[in-house]
Order: C-alpha cells, then structure tokens, then sequence
C-alpha cells in the first residue's frame, strides 16, 4: 500500500507541487496586493520631529467619522474639518492638511483631499477669517496599520513659509483582528504620544498695576459637555502711545491667589464694537478682543483674582491691571464672579509678599 502511494506521488509530482502552490498563491496574493500594490490608503514619507501640540486657540476642528470607502473592507476613509485662526495662516488654501496616526510604537502621516464646507464656514462667520476649503477626507489602508491603538493628529502645513500647526484631537483609532473602530472618547494613549502644549506659566512675579489699559469681560462659557474647559472672552488695549498701533502688545489672562500666579496666552481677535466705541481717543486700535481657553484640570479649587497683562516685545514696559473679576474653581466647574468688595487688592498684596520671601 505504502509502495503504490510512494510510487503515485513519484510520478504525479510535478501537479501536487503545482497545487501546493495555486493553494498558497489563493491565501497570500490578495494579502501581498493590499499590502505592497494597493494604491489608495497608503502613508506617505512626511515626518515632523518632536509633534508639539500648538496653541488650542489658534484653531478649530473636529474629526467626524471613520466610514468603510467602497467594496474593499480594508479601506477606510476618515473625514472631518480644520483650520486655522492664526493670522498668518487665514487663507486655508495657502494650508496642506495631514493626518497622523501615532501610538507608543509606530507613526504614520496620511495624505487628505480638501473639501468645500458651507457648514463650517457659515457657524464660524464671526471671526471675519478667510475659511476657503476646511474640510478634509483621507483614505486609510488598515492593512499597513500593525495592531495597536493611534491617536489622531492634525498637522496643518503653511505652503507659504513651510511652518506646521499640529493638533492633538484626543481620539482614536484601534486596530484589533481585522478591524479599524473610531472613537471619540478622550484617549490616555495621546498624551503619552504628543507633547503637549502648555498654555500656562505658573508662579510667575507679579508685575506692577499701571493704569494704561482699557478692558472688559464678557464673560466665561463652557466649550462643550464632555471636558472641562472653557473660553473666557473680553477685550483690552493700551493708551500708552498713540503713535503706535495698541497690537505691538500681546494680550495674556493672569489667574492669582495669595499665593500662585498663573499666566495664560490669548488668542486676539478683532472687535469692531471696541473700536468704534473708543474713536475719539485717535489710537489704532488693532484686534483688541481675546479669548482664552481656561482649563480645570490646572486649577486647584479655589478663588482665583483675574488680571490683565500687555507685554510688549519692543521697549514699552509690561502693563498689568487687576480687573473686578474672580473665577471660581469647584470640581470641573468654573464660574465668573463680581469681587464685590474690592478682595483682590488685598490678595495681590499678599502674593507680592508671598513670592518675594
């Protein structure tokens, strides 16, 4: 029996060897094509070093959905909108958009198509930028992915000077068996991933109150239902040169105690209802208003005094006031409060003290 089997595969060889492989070529071609041929999906050579989180007030974005492209399961197409509120950066024709997946592992960049949004543009209509086409789509090939969850970032490129804007969005991708889900969830991998940007200096030496600046609250909103920032938005200028424009100046929000100090940079923007109010003082008033994102994870509870500080990069002095405003920190909670009984002339007092023993 052994012997009539030995001599059948002797003389028909040359066929099993030919099936051995017809059945090899069936399970590994589809997979070589995806990976080494497949066209759509694939990352591109872009790499930026040391991805540092920019300002979050110098932009606005959201990542919307992961969707299955076509007929091929292993395509993906992840969609969404982006731009930039730096002024240098307004005309988002001029900006190339990336997406970039990075995990404790690996990195990728992925190319995006630009997509008109009439949506967006019209929701953002207040901040007077030149929104042309924000809105992005870029194809994913799950395949070149190894598993492991990915943050999601976007880097936006000005083409005009070659400079990056990077954004940490907090969600994620997580490839796992043949899949790829989204997820929209705040995601711990993207802070041990991304260097963050750090909005705040804190204990720094309070500077002396002058009385050059012209300033208002607006008030202080939440973002959004799910974190706990907010945006506090008002305006403020200087008086000191009426030879100067008051945008030589940059705006910074100080939150203080008796104890610590903590300052905030602010993104400007422009307030037309500020300037026409104050046309008889004959200044150049350039984009007085500001708004800066205000966090309650780097606030312990407490009652913090609000001030207003104008640095000036030139040769004017730094300008500071206390304004009458204190915000109120209790949990993931902030509220904006009238200091009533004049309490934060007290309190600056006592962090001079407090910080120059």
């Amino acid at each position: 029996m052994a012997q009539s089997i030995f001599s059948y595969v002797k003389k028909y060889w040359v066929r099993f060897v030919i099936v051995v492989f017809a059945v090899l070529f069936f399970l590994l071609a589809h997979r070589y094509f995806v990976i080494n041929l497949e066209k759509d999906g694939r990352t591109i050579e872009e790499q930026v070093e040391n991805l540092e989180v920019t300002n979050p007030n110098e932009y606005r974005f959201n990542v919307e959905a992961l969707s299955r492209y076509d007929e091929r399961n292993y395509i993906h197409n992840l969609s969404g909108w982006a731009f930039s509120l730096n002024p240098t950066n307004n005309s988002s024709n001029q900006i190339e958009t990336f997406i970039v997946l990075a995990s404790n592992k690996n990195e990728f960049y992925f190319e995006t198509v630009s997509i008109e949004r009439p949506d967006v543009i019209e929701a953002f209509i207040d901040l007077e930028l030149d929104i042309i086409i924000p809105g992005f789509s870029t194809l994913i090939n799950q395949q070149l992915l190894p598993k492991d969850e990915y943050c999601i970032g976007i880097l936006l490129k000005n083409l005009t000077n070659s400079s990056f804007q990077f954004i940490n969005t907090n969600h994620a991708l997580l490839r796992k068996g043949r899949t790829l889900e989204f997820t929209k969830e705040d995601n711990s991998v993207c802070g041990r991933v991304f260097d963050e940007y750090e909005p705040i200096v804190e204990n720094f030496t309070l500077p002396e109150i002058t009385d050059q600046i012209k300033f208002f609250l607006d008030g202080l909103s939440k973002i959004d239902d799910n974190s706990g920032s907010y945006n506090l938005i008002g305006w403020a200028f200087t008086t000191i040169d009426e030879n100067q424009p008051t945008n030589i100046f940059e705006t910074k929000i100080v939150l203080f105690n008796q104890s610590k100090s903590f300052k905030y940079e602010a993104l400007s923007t422009p307030r037309e209802d500020v300037v026409d109010a104050f046309k008889e003082l004959n200044l150049e008033i350039v984009k007085p208003g500001y708004q800066v994102t205000l966090s309650t994870d780097q606030l312990l509870d407490g009652d913090y005094c609000l001030g207003i500080l104008l640095t000036d990069n030139q040769e004017e002095p730094d300008q500071f006031v206390v304004t009458n405003k204190i915000i109120k920190k209790r949990g993931s909670v902030l509220e904006l409060l009238e200091d009533t009984e004049e309490y934060c002339e007290d309190v600056y007092v006592e962090n001079i003290n407090y910080n120059s023993d």
